[in-house]
Protein backbone atom coordinates (compact mmCIF):
# COMPACT_ATOMS: atom_id res chain seq x y z
CA UNK A 1 0.00 0.00 0.00
CA UNK A 2 2.71 2.25 0.81
CA UNK A 3 4.59 1.51 -2.24
CA UNK A 4 1.13 2.35 -3.92
CA UNK A 5 0.72 5.79 -2.28
CA UNK A 6 4.67 6.68 -3.23
CA UNK A 7 4.10 6.20 -6.89
CA UNK A 8 0.92 8.67 -6.78
CA UNK A 9 2.90 10.92 -5.29
CA UNK A 10 5.62 11.01 -7.58
CA UNK A 11 3.07 10.88 -10.73
CA UNK A 12 0.81 13.70 -9.12
CA UNK A 13 4.40 15.59 -8.39
CA UNK A 14 5.15 15.13 -11.93
CA UNK A 15 1.79 15.99 -13.73
CA UNK A 16 2.32 19.10 -11.20
CA UNK A 17 5.18 20.29 -12.84
CA UNK A 18 4.27 19.21 -16.21
CA UNK A 19 0.87 21.31 -15.85
CA UNK A 20 3.07 24.48 -15.14
CA UNK A 21 4.43 25.10 -18.13
CA UNK A 22 2.20 26.26 -20.69
CA UNK A 23 3.75 25.11 -24.53
CA UNK A 24 1.63 22.34 -26.63
CA UNK A 25 4.82 19.75 -26.21
CA UNK A 26 4.35 19.81 -22.56
CA UNK A 27 0.73 19.85 -22.79
CA UNK A 28 0.63 16.69 -24.96
CA UNK A 29 3.64 15.32 -22.45
CA UNK A 30 1.54 15.02 -20.05
CA UNK A 31 -2.01 13.99 -21.29
CA UNK A 32 0.59 11.15 -22.88
CA UNK A 33 1.79 10.22 -19.57
CA UNK A 34 -1.57 10.46 -18.02
CA UNK A 35 -3.66 8.72 -20.57
CA UNK A 36 -0.74 5.78 -21.26
CA UNK A 37 -1.07 5.18 -17.40
CA UNK A 38 -5.14 5.07 -17.70
CA UNK A 39 -5.15 3.14 -20.41
CA UNK A 40 -3.16 0.61 -19.63
CA UNK A 41 -4.63 -0.06 -16.23
CA UNK A 42 -8.04 -0.19 -17.70
CA UNK A 43 -7.22 -2.82 -20.32
CA UNK A 44 -5.32 -4.52 -17.50
CA UNK A 45 -8.45 -4.59 -15.62
CA UNK A 46 -10.45 -5.73 -18.50
CA UNK A 47 -8.48 -8.81 -19.26
CA UNK A 48 -8.70 -10.06 -15.95
CA UNK A 49 -12.70 -8.33 -15.47
CA UNK A 50 -14.68 -9.09 -18.78
CA UNK A 51 -15.98 -12.63 -18.98
CA UNK A 52 -14.50 -14.66 -22.08
CA UNK A 53 -18.07 -15.27 -23.29
CA UNK A 54 -18.31 -11.36 -24.27
CA UNK A 55 -14.89 -11.10 -26.18
CA UNK A 56 -13.20 -13.37 -29.28
CA UNK A 57 -9.93 -12.80 -27.68
CA UNK A 58 -9.36 -11.64 -24.33
CA UNK A 59 -5.54 -11.35 -25.28
CA UNK A 60 -6.14 -8.27 -27.16
CA UNK A 61 -6.37 -6.73 -23.30
CA UNK A 62 -3.12 -8.06 -21.98
CA UNK A 63 -1.22 -6.51 -25.74
CA UNK A 64 -2.82 -3.37 -24.90
CA UNK A 65 -1.73 -2.63 -21.89
CA UNK A 66 1.23 -3.93 -22.19
CA UNK A 67 2.06 -1.33 -25.67
CA UNK A 68 0.39 1.63 -23.07
CA UNK A 69 2.91 0.75 -19.85
CA UNK A 70 5.90 0.21 -22.72
CA UNK A 71 4.77 4.39 -23.47
CA UNK A 72 3.77 5.34 -20.04
CA UNK A 73 7.95 4.19 -19.76
CA UNK A 74 9.25 6.28 -21.89
CA UNK A 75 7.34 9.49 -21.47
CA UNK A 76 8.26 9.11 -17.42
CA UNK A 77 12.23 9.10 -18.70
CA UNK A 78 11.71 11.72 -21.53
CA UNK A 79 10.58 14.28 -19.08
CA UNK A 80 13.16 13.05 -16.63
CA UNK A 81 15.75 13.02 -19.31
CA UNK A 82 14.64 15.75 -22.90
CA UNK A 83 17.94 14.48 -24.29
CA UNK A 84 17.03 10.32 -24.15
CA UNK A 85 15.61 10.62 -27.80
CA UNK A 86 15.98 13.69 -30.39
CA UNK A 87 13.31 16.00 -30.98
CA UNK A 88 12.45 15.06 -33.90
CA UNK A 89 12.42 10.99 -32.54
CA UNK A 90 10.46 12.51 -29.97
CA UNK A 91 7.83 14.23 -32.03
CA UNK A 92 7.18 10.79 -34.07
CA UNK A 93 6.48 9.47 -31.28
CA UNK A 94 3.75 11.63 -30.00
CA UNK A 95 2.40 11.96 -34.11
CA UNK A 96 2.62 8.22 -34.02
CA UNK A 97 0.47 8.15 -30.48
CA UNK A 98 -2.89 9.23 -31.48
CA UNK A 99 -3.15 6.83 -34.41
CA UNK A 100 -2.12 3.96 -31.65
CA UNK A 101 -5.17 5.06 -29.02
CA UNK A 102 -7.45 4.48 -32.30
CA UNK A 103 -6.17 1.81 -33.62
CA UNK A 104 -5.99 -0.18 -30.15
CA UNK A 105 -9.68 1.21 -29.22
CA UNK A 106 -10.86 -0.50 -32.60
CA UNK A 107 -9.09 -3.75 -31.95
CA UNK A 108 -10.73 -3.81 -28.70
CA UNK A 109 -13.99 -2.92 -30.78
CA UNK A 110 -14.04 -5.74 -32.95
CA UNK A 111 -12.89 -8.17 -30.44
CA UNK A 112 -16.55 -8.14 -28.11
CA UNK A 113 -19.24 -9.52 -29.62
CA UNK A 114 -22.53 -7.33 -31.27
CA UNK A 115 -22.37 -4.25 -32.52
CA UNK A 116 -23.53 -2.07 -29.95
CA UNK A 117 -20.00 -2.95 -27.93
CA UNK A 118 -18.36 -2.35 -31.18
CA UNK A 119 -19.86 1.29 -30.93
CA UNK A 120 -19.64 2.11 -27.72
CA UNK A 121 -15.78 0.78 -27.88
CA UNK A 122 -15.10 3.50 -30.78
CA UNK A 123 -16.70 6.16 -28.66
CA UNK A 124 -14.26 5.77 -25.97
CA UNK A 125 -11.35 5.63 -28.72
CA UNK A 126 -12.01 9.00 -30.01
CA UNK A 127 -13.44 10.45 -26.84
CA UNK A 128 -9.89 9.69 -25.75
CA UNK A 129 -7.93 10.81 -28.92
CA UNK A 130 -9.56 14.29 -28.42
CA UNK A 131 -8.14 14.32 -25.32
CA UNK A 132 -4.54 13.45 -25.49
CA UNK A 133 -3.37 16.39 -27.51
CA UNK A 134 -3.74 19.55 -28.66
CA UNK A 135 -4.39 19.25 -32.56
CA UNK A 136 -3.69 22.06 -34.92
CA UNK A 137 -5.91 21.85 -38.27
CA UNK A 138 -3.84 19.41 -40.36
CA UNK A 139 -3.67 16.69 -37.82
CA UNK A 140 -6.75 17.40 -36.35
CA UNK A 141 -8.38 16.20 -40.09
CA UNK A 142 -5.97 13.71 -40.32
CA UNK A 143 -7.00 11.65 -36.80
CA UNK A 144 -10.29 11.86 -36.93
CA UNK A 145 -10.70 10.77 -40.69
CA UNK A 146 -8.19 8.03 -39.90
CA UNK A 147 -10.19 6.93 -37.13
CA UNK A 148 -13.53 7.01 -39.36
CA UNK A 149 -12.01 5.49 -42.22
CA UNK A 150 -10.65 2.29 -39.91
CA UNK A 151 -13.65 2.01 -37.97
CA UNK A 152 -15.77 1.71 -41.33
CA UNK A 153 -13.22 -0.67 -42.78
CA UNK A 154 -14.02 -3.04 -39.91
CA UNK A 155 -17.06 -2.92 -39.98
CA UNK A 156 -17.20 -3.74 -43.30
CA UNK A 157 -14.89 -6.52 -43.17
CA UNK A 158 -16.72 -8.19 -40.16
CA UNK A 159 -20.38 -7.41 -41.64
CA UNK A 160 -20.13 -6.31 -45.30
CA UNK A 161 -22.06 -3.66 -46.49
CA UNK A 162 -25.42 -4.12 -44.81
CA UNK A 163 -27.72 -2.32 -42.60
CA UNK A 164 -25.17 -2.66 -39.58
CA UNK A 165 -22.48 -1.17 -41.66
CA UNK A 166 -25.10 1.65 -42.58
CA UNK A 167 -25.74 2.25 -38.80
CA UNK A 168 -21.95 2.57 -38.03
CA UNK A 169 -21.15 4.74 -40.75
CA UNK A 170 -23.81 6.95 -38.99
CA UNK A 171 -22.63 6.30 -35.93
CA UNK A 172 -18.81 6.86 -36.33
CA UNK A 173 -19.46 9.90 -38.68
CA UNK A 174 -21.66 12.14 -35.64
CA UNK A 175 -18.51 10.91 -33.06
CA UNK A 176 -15.75 11.75 -35.42
CA UNK A 177 -17.38 14.83 -35.89
CA UNK A 178 -18.13 15.86 -32.57
CA UNK A 179 -14.31 15.06 -31.26
CA UNK A 180 -13.15 17.21 -34.72
CA UNK A 181 -15.21 20.00 -33.41
CA UNK A 182 -14.26 19.74 -29.64
CA UNK A 183 -10.58 19.26 -30.66
CA UNK A 184 -10.71 22.39 -32.29
CA UNK A 185 -12.47 24.66 -29.10
CA UNK A 186 -9.84 23.04 -27.18
CA UNK A 187 -6.87 24.07 -29.57
CA UNK A 188 -8.01 27.59 -30.20
CA UNK A 189 -8.86 28.35 -26.76
CA UNK A 190 -5.14 27.14 -25.76
CA UNK A 191 -3.81 29.39 -28.51
CA UNK A 192 -5.89 32.52 -27.21
CA UNK A 193 -4.90 31.38 -23.85
CA UNK A 194 -0.71 31.69 -24.97
CA UNK A 195 -1.50 34.41 -26.68
CA UNK A 196 -3.31 36.38 -23.99
CA UNK A 197 -0.34 35.33 -21.28
CA UNK A 198 2.55 37.04 -23.51
CA UNK A 199 0.27 39.93 -23.65
CA UNK A 200 -0.35 40.42 -19.87
CA UNK A 201 3.67 39.42 -19.48
CA UNK A 202 4.46 42.59 -22.30
CA UNK A 203 1.48 44.84 -20.36
CA UNK A 204 3.15 43.75 -17.00
CA UNK A 205 6.78 44.96 -17.83
CA UNK A 206 5.20 47.97 -19.32
CA UNK A 207 3.43 48.54 -16.25
CA UNK A 208 6.73 48.23 -14.44
CA UNK A 209 8.29 50.93 -16.47
CA UNK A 210 5.70 53.32 -15.54
CA UNK A 211 5.65 52.70 -11.96
CA UNK A 212 9.52 53.33 -12.22
CA UNK A 213 8.67 56.49 -13.60
CA UNK A 214 6.42 57.35 -11.38
CA UNK A 215 8.56 56.77 -8.17
CA UNK A 216 11.32 59.39 -9.86
CA UNK A 217 8.32 61.74 -10.37
CA UNK A 218 7.60 60.72 -6.65
CA UNK A 219 10.80 62.17 -5.30
CA UNK A 220 10.66 65.52 -7.36
CA UNK A 221 7.68 66.41 -5.33
CA UNK A 222 7.41 67.32 -1.91
CA UNK A 223 4.35 65.06 -0.95
CA UNK A 224 2.52 64.44 2.02
CA UNK A 225 3.14 60.63 3.78
CA UNK A 226 -0.09 59.84 4.84
CA UNK A 227 -1.18 60.31 1.38
CA UNK A 228 1.06 58.41 -0.27
CA UNK A 229 0.71 56.04 1.84
CA UNK A 230 -3.11 55.57 1.28
CA UNK A 231 -2.81 56.12 -2.61
CA UNK A 232 -0.43 53.09 -2.41
CA UNK A 233 -3.26 51.25 -0.81
CA UNK A 234 -5.61 51.56 -3.46
CA UNK A 235 -3.57 51.17 -6.01
CA UNK A 236 -3.03 47.24 -5.04
CA UNK A 237 -6.66 47.19 -4.41
CA UNK A 238 -7.16 47.78 -8.20
CA UNK A 239 -5.95 44.48 -8.63
CA UNK A 240 -8.44 42.92 -6.20
CA UNK A 241 -11.05 45.05 -7.67
CA UNK A 242 -12.01 46.14 -11.38
CA UNK A 243 -14.97 48.40 -10.34
CA UNK A 244 -13.65 52.08 -11.28
CA UNK A 245 -16.45 53.55 -9.32
CA UNK A 246 -15.34 51.08 -6.31
CA UNK A 247 -11.87 52.96 -6.49
CA UNK A 248 -12.86 56.16 -6.90
CA UNK A 249 -15.27 55.72 -3.66
CA UNK A 250 -12.28 54.59 -1.80
CA UNK A 251 -10.21 57.64 -2.84
CA UNK A 252 -12.64 60.21 -1.72
CA UNK A 253 -13.16 58.28 1.52
CA UNK A 254 -9.49 58.38 2.36
CA UNK A 255 -9.80 61.93 1.04
CA UNK A 256 -11.97 62.88 4.14
CA UNK A 257 -9.54 61.00 6.45
CA UNK A 258 -6.59 63.16 5.43
CA UNK A 259 -7.77 66.02 5.28
CA UNK A 260 -9.25 66.49 8.14
CA UNK A 261 -11.43 69.76 7.92
CA UNK A 262 -13.31 68.05 5.17
CA UNK A 263 -16.91 67.06 6.22
CA UNK A 264 -18.31 65.49 2.98
CA UNK A 265 -16.92 65.62 -0.87
CA UNK A 266 -17.46 64.19 -3.90
CA UNK A 267 -15.84 63.09 -7.08
CA UNK A 268 -16.92 63.95 -11.30
CA UNK A 269 -15.75 62.44 -14.06
CA UNK A 270 -16.38 63.92 -17.98
CA UNK A 271 -18.57 61.78 -19.48
CA UNK A 272 -18.65 63.37 -23.00
CA UNK A 273 -19.73 66.94 -22.57
CA UNK A 274 -21.17 66.56 -19.42
CA UNK A 275 -19.58 65.96 -15.67
CA UNK A 276 -21.10 62.89 -13.49
CA UNK A 277 -20.92 62.38 -9.66
CA UNK A 278 -19.39 59.24 -9.65
CA UNK A 279 -18.25 58.88 -5.88
CA UNK A 280 -19.77 60.71 -2.78
CA UNK A 281 -19.10 60.84 0.89
CA UNK A 282 -21.59 62.71 2.95
CA UNK A 283 -24.08 62.52 0.09
CA UNK A 284 -26.62 59.67 -1.36
CA UNK A 285 -24.59 59.03 -4.38
CA UNK A 286 -27.50 57.65 -6.23
CA UNK A 287 -29.41 60.97 -6.06
CA UNK A 288 -26.21 62.77 -6.71
CA UNK A 289 -25.85 60.81 -10.08
CA UNK A 290 -29.40 62.19 -11.24
CA UNK A 291 -27.62 65.58 -12.20
CA UNK A 292 -25.52 66.42 -15.31
CA UNK A 293 -23.10 69.22 -15.16
CA UNK A 294 -21.54 71.02 -18.18
CA UNK A 295 -17.98 72.22 -18.54
CA UNK A 296 -19.18 75.63 -18.10
CA UNK A 297 -20.77 75.32 -14.90
CA UNK A 298 -17.60 74.36 -12.86
CA UNK A 299 -15.76 76.27 -11.00
CA UNK A 300 -12.52 75.23 -12.81
CA UNK A 301 -13.93 76.79 -15.94
CA UNK A 302 -13.64 80.29 -14.63
CA UNK A 303 -9.85 79.26 -13.44
CA UNK A 304 -6.62 80.49 -15.86
CA UNK A 305 -5.09 77.11 -14.91
CA UNK A 306 -7.87 74.79 -14.03
CA UNK A 307 -5.39 71.87 -12.87
CA UNK A 308 -3.98 74.34 -9.93
CA UNK A 309 -6.48 73.99 -6.55
CA UNK A 310 -8.93 76.37 -5.62
CA UNK A 311 -11.18 77.28 -2.79
CA UNK A 312 -14.94 78.28 -3.74
CA UNK A 313 -15.85 80.29 -0.87
CA UNK A 314 -19.38 81.12 -2.18
CA UNK A 315 -21.22 78.18 -3.55
CA UNK A 316 -24.23 79.29 -3.77
CA UNK A 317 -23.48 82.52 -5.23
CA UNK A 318 -20.97 81.06 -8.14
CA UNK A 319 -23.64 78.26 -9.16
CA UNK A 320 -26.74 80.20 -9.46
CA UNK A 321 -24.23 82.90 -11.51
CA UNK A 322 -22.80 79.73 -13.89
CA UNK A 323 -25.71 77.11 -13.78
CA UNK A 324 -28.70 76.83 -15.87
CA UNK A 325 -31.97 76.92 -13.66
CA UNK A 326 -32.52 72.91 -14.31
CA UNK A 327 -29.12 72.01 -13.16
CA UNK A 328 -29.32 74.38 -9.72
CA UNK A 329 -32.69 73.12 -9.16
CA UNK A 330 -31.85 69.58 -8.80
CA UNK A 331 -28.72 70.54 -7.14
CA UNK A 332 -30.58 72.13 -4.57
CA UNK A 333 -33.07 69.21 -4.35
CA UNK A 334 -29.85 66.93 -3.56
CA UNK A 335 -29.18 69.30 -0.61
CA UNK A 336 -25.72 69.71 -2.81
CA UNK A 337 -24.93 73.48 -2.40
CA UNK A 338 -24.65 73.39 1.71
CA UNK A 339 -21.67 74.01 2.02
CA UNK A 340 -20.27 77.10 2.81
CA UNK A 341 -16.57 76.45 1.73
CA UNK A 342 -15.95 73.91 -1.24
CA UNK A 343 -11.75 72.84 -1.57
CA UNK A 344 -11.36 71.73 -5.33
CA UNK A 345 -8.71 70.53 -7.58
CA UNK A 346 -8.89 69.27 -11.66
CA UNK A 347 -7.32 66.05 -12.54
CA UNK A 348 -6.22 64.47 -15.92
CA UNK A 349 -5.47 61.56 -18.04
CA UNK A 350 -3.44 61.44 -21.42
CA UNK A 351 -2.94 65.06 -20.67
CA UNK A 352 -6.73 65.75 -21.01
CA UNK A 353 -8.84 66.88 -18.68
CA UNK A 354 -10.87 63.77 -16.89
CA UNK A 355 -12.53 65.31 -13.78
CA UNK A 356 -12.59 66.95 -10.41
CA UNK A 357 -12.40 66.19 -6.36
CA UNK A 358 -14.49 68.36 -4.29
CA UNK A 359 -14.36 68.40 -0.62
CA UNK A 360 -17.11 70.24 1.15
CA UNK A 361 -16.80 72.35 4.68
CA UNK A 362 -20.18 73.49 6.09
CA UNK A 363 -19.03 75.33 9.09
CA UNK A 364 -16.95 78.68 7.79
CA UNK A 365 -16.26 80.28 4.84
CA UNK A 366 -12.86 80.23 5.71
CA UNK A 367 -11.68 76.76 7.19
CA UNK A 368 -9.50 75.90 4.42
CA UNK A 369 -6.03 77.18 3.75
CA UNK A 370 -2.59 77.07 1.32
CA UNK A 371 -1.73 73.86 3.00
CA UNK A 372 -4.76 72.45 2.22
CA UNK A 373 -4.72 73.52 -1.24
CA UNK A 374 -1.05 71.84 -1.48
CA UNK A 375 -2.65 68.43 -0.04
CA UNK A 376 -5.50 68.02 -2.55
CA UNK A 377 -3.50 69.13 -5.32
CA UNK A 378 -1.34 66.09 -4.62
CA UNK A 379 -4.27 63.82 -3.95
CA UNK A 380 -5.43 65.10 -7.15
CA UNK A 381 -1.78 63.86 -8.97
CA UNK A 382 -2.05 60.59 -6.95
CA UNK A 383 -5.89 60.23 -8.60
CA UNK A 384 -4.14 60.61 -12.12
CA UNK A 385 -1.37 58.04 -11.18
CA UNK A 386 -4.52 55.16 -9.69
CA UNK A 387 -6.54 56.36 -13.36
CA UNK A 388 -3.38 55.61 -15.33
CA UNK A 389 -2.96 52.24 -13.52
CA UNK A 390 -6.47 51.13 -13.50
CA UNK A 391 -6.94 51.71 -17.42
CA UNK A 392 -3.60 49.62 -18.37
CA UNK A 393 -5.19 46.85 -15.52
CA UNK A 394 -8.55 46.95 -17.64
CA UNK A 395 -6.66 46.97 -20.55
CA UNK A 396 -5.01 44.13 -19.84
CA UNK A 397 -7.76 41.93 -17.66
CA UNK A 398 -10.94 43.24 -19.28
CA UNK A 399 -10.06 40.85 -22.90
CA UNK A 400 -10.39 37.97 -21.17
CA UNK A 401 -13.73 38.53 -19.26
CA UNK A 402 -15.53 40.31 -21.48
CA UNK A 403 -16.34 38.95 -25.12
CA UNK A 404 -15.35 41.49 -27.25
CA UNK A 405 -18.35 41.43 -29.65
CA UNK A 406 -21.08 41.32 -27.36
CA UNK A 407 -19.36 42.48 -23.91
CA UNK A 408 -20.78 39.05 -22.33
CA UNK A 409 -18.40 37.25 -19.93
CA UNK A 410 -16.03 35.31 -22.13
CA UNK A 411 -16.52 31.38 -21.30
CA UNK A 412 -13.33 30.92 -19.20
CA UNK A 413 -14.57 34.08 -16.73
CA UNK A 414 -17.63 32.26 -16.39
CA UNK A 415 -16.52 29.37 -15.31
CA UNK A 416 -14.93 31.80 -12.44
CA UNK A 417 -18.09 33.07 -11.70
CA UNK A 418 -20.07 29.63 -11.73
CA UNK A 419 -17.77 28.12 -9.71
CA UNK A 420 -17.89 31.18 -6.93
CA UNK A 421 -21.91 31.35 -7.59
CA UNK A 422 -22.19 27.61 -7.45
CA UNK A 423 -20.13 27.40 -3.98
CA UNK A 424 -22.09 29.90 -2.46
CA UNK A 425 -25.49 28.29 -3.19
CA UNK A 426 -23.98 24.99 -1.25
CA UNK A 427 -23.15 27.12 1.72
CA UNK A 428 -26.25 28.87 2.01
CA UNK A 429 -28.38 26.16 0.71
CA UNK A 430 -30.30 28.74 -1.81
CA UNK A 431 -31.02 28.08 -5.55
CA UNK A 432 -29.05 28.49 -8.70
CA UNK A 433 -30.29 28.08 -12.13
CA UNK A 434 -27.84 27.32 -15.45
CA UNK A 435 -29.78 28.32 -18.76
CA UNK A 436 -27.77 26.93 -21.85
CA UNK A 437 -28.78 28.90 -24.80
CA UNK A 438 -28.55 28.51 -28.54
CA UNK A 439 -29.62 30.84 -31.31
CA UNK A 440 -31.88 28.87 -34.01
CA UNK A 441 -31.16 29.58 -37.56
CA UNK A 442 -28.44 31.89 -37.04
CA UNK A 443 -26.48 30.74 -39.84
CA UNK A 444 -28.70 31.71 -41.89
CA UNK A 445 -28.38 35.38 -41.50
CA UNK A 446 -24.62 35.06 -41.85
CA UNK A 447 -25.65 32.83 -45.63
CA UNK A 448 -28.49 34.95 -46.59
CA UNK A 449 -26.86 39.22 -44.73
CA UNK A 450 -23.43 38.53 -44.51
CA UNK A 451 -21.27 38.64 -41.31
CA UNK A 452 -21.77 41.93 -40.32
CA UNK A 453 -25.89 41.39 -40.21
CA UNK A 454 -24.54 38.26 -38.03
CA UNK A 455 -22.88 40.34 -35.97
CA UNK A 456 -25.25 42.87 -35.06
CA UNK A 457 -27.54 40.30 -34.66
CA UNK A 458 -25.26 38.71 -31.99
CA UNK A 459 -25.29 42.22 -30.38
CA UNK A 460 -28.89 42.58 -30.53
CA UNK A 461 -29.65 39.09 -28.62
CA UNK A 462 -27.13 39.51 -26.49
CA UNK A 463 -28.51 43.50 -25.49
CA UNK A 464 -31.93 41.87 -25.36
CA UNK A 465 -30.74 39.09 -22.89
CA UNK A 466 -29.14 41.67 -20.56
CA UNK A 467 -32.32 43.92 -20.74
CA UNK A 468 -34.19 41.44 -18.97
CA UNK A 469 -31.54 40.26 -16.39
CA UNK A 470 -30.66 41.49 -12.70
CA UNK A 471 -27.39 41.98 -10.90
CA UNK A 472 -27.71 38.67 -9.92
CA UNK A 473 -27.67 37.39 -13.09
CA UNK A 474 -23.94 36.13 -15.13
CA UNK A 475 -24.39 36.04 -18.93
CA UNK A 476 -21.45 35.03 -20.99
CA UNK A 477 -21.15 33.94 -24.27
CA UNK A 478 -19.75 29.87 -25.02
CA UNK A 479 -18.70 30.24 -28.75
CA UNK A 480 -20.50 31.42 -32.10
CA UNK A 481 -24.07 31.95 -31.46
CA UNK A 482 -23.93 29.90 -28.29
CA UNK A 483 -24.56 31.65 -24.83
CA UNK A 484 -25.03 30.92 -20.88
CA UNK A 485 -26.84 32.47 -18.35
CA UNK A 486 -26.51 31.82 -14.86
CA UNK A 487 -29.20 32.61 -12.34
CA UNK A 488 -28.25 33.37 -8.78
CA UNK A 489 -30.96 32.23 -6.04
CA UNK A 490 -33.36 31.29 -8.67
CA UNK A 491 -35.13 28.54 -9.00
CA UNK A 492 -36.17 26.34 -11.92
CA UNK A 493 -39.57 27.59 -12.34
CA UNK A 494 -38.68 31.15 -11.70
CA UNK A 495 -35.73 30.81 -14.61
CA UNK A 496 -38.46 29.32 -17.18
CA UNK A 497 -40.62 32.30 -16.99
CA UNK A 498 -37.55 35.04 -16.83
CA UNK A 499 -36.29 33.41 -20.38
CA UNK A 500 -40.20 32.54 -21.75
CA UNK A 501 -40.61 36.36 -21.12
CA UNK A 502 -37.18 37.12 -23.70
CA UNK A 503 -38.84 34.92 -25.97
CA UNK A 504 -41.98 37.07 -26.09
CA UNK A 505 -40.19 40.41 -25.97
CA UNK A 506 -37.93 38.40 -29.14
CA UNK A 507 -41.27 37.72 -31.31
CA UNK A 508 -42.67 41.08 -30.99
CA UNK A 509 -39.04 42.40 -31.57
CA UNK A 510 -37.74 41.73 -34.68
CA UNK A 511 -33.92 41.85 -35.42
CA UNK A 512 -33.85 44.75 -38.22
CA UNK A 513 -31.22 45.29 -40.68
CA UNK A 514 -30.74 47.55 -44.08
CA UNK A 515 -34.43 46.96 -44.63
CA UNK A 516 -34.67 43.14 -43.76
CA UNK A 517 -36.40 41.67 -40.64
CA UNK A 518 -36.36 38.70 -38.66
CA UNK A 519 -37.69 37.12 -35.61
CA UNK A 520 -34.83 35.74 -33.53
CA UNK A 521 -35.80 32.79 -32.08
CA UNK A 522 -33.94 30.10 -30.00
CA UNK A 523 -33.37 27.28 -28.25
CA UNK A 524 -32.98 27.28 -23.93
CA UNK A 525 -32.86 25.03 -21.58
CA UNK A 526 -32.67 25.10 -17.69
CA UNK A 527 -31.02 23.40 -14.92
CA UNK A 528 -31.29 24.13 -11.37
CA UNK A 529 -29.47 23.04 -8.05
CA UNK A 530 -30.48 21.73 -6.54
CA UNK A 531 -33.16 19.54 -7.83
CA UNK A 532 -31.80 18.98 -10.78
CA UNK A 533 -28.48 17.97 -9.54
CA UNK A 534 -25.20 18.20 -6.88
CA UNK A 535 -22.67 19.25 -9.02
CA UNK A 536 -21.59 21.98 -11.43
CA UNK A 537 -21.31 19.05 -14.65
CA UNK A 538 -24.14 17.24 -14.16
CA UNK A 539 -26.04 20.50 -14.38
CA UNK A 540 -24.28 22.44 -17.71
CA UNK A 541 -25.07 18.22 -19.47
CA UNK A 542 -28.47 18.52 -18.42
CA UNK A 543 -29.25 21.80 -19.49
CA UNK A 544 -27.10 21.03 -22.72
CA UNK A 545 -29.95 18.55 -23.24
CA UNK A 546 -32.74 20.51 -22.47
CA UNK A 547 -31.99 23.29 -24.89
CA UNK A 548 -31.26 21.05 -28.21
CA UNK A 549 -34.90 19.22 -27.35
CA UNK A 550 -36.11 22.93 -26.82
CA UNK A 551 -34.24 23.61 -30.19
CA UNK A 552 -35.87 20.32 -31.89
CA UNK A 553 -39.80 21.49 -30.26
CA UNK A 554 -39.02 25.03 -32.19
CA UNK A 555 -38.25 23.65 -35.34
CA UNK A 556 -41.11 21.13 -35.35
CA UNK A 557 -43.50 23.68 -34.65
CA UNK A 558 -42.52 25.43 -37.74
CA UNK A 559 -42.88 22.56 -40.09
Amino acid sequence: MKQIIKLYSKIANLVDIMTKKDDITHYNLMMGLISSMMIGVIELVSFFSVPKANVQNPIIFLISASIMFVFYIYFVLYNKNPKLLTKKKHDIILFIYPYLIISIGIAVSFSYQGITNNMSSFLVAVFAASYIQLYPLKKRIAIFLFALIAFNSMVFITHGYDDVFADGLRFSIMISLLGYLYTMLQYRIHCNYLSTLVKLEQDNVSQQDNMKKLEVAYLDLEKSQKITEAMMTITSEILKNDDFDDVLQMVIQEAIQLIPKAQAGSILILNGSTMEFRAAFGYDIKNLQKVHLKLDELFQSTLPDKYEPAIIEDLVTFDTDHMSDNTLSQMQEQSALIAKAVLTCSFKYNEEFYGSINLDYFNSVEEYDDHDKSMIKHLAKQLEIIIAIHKLYEKAIRPTKFDDLTQAYTRNYQRELLAKAFFEAKAKNTPLSICTIDINDFKEINDQFGHDAGDLCLNFFADAIRNFSSDNFYFSRIGGDEFTLIMVNTRNEQAIIHINKIKEYLNHSPFEFHGNSKIIEFGCGVASYPEDGKDIESLLRLSDKRMYQDKNEIKAKHY
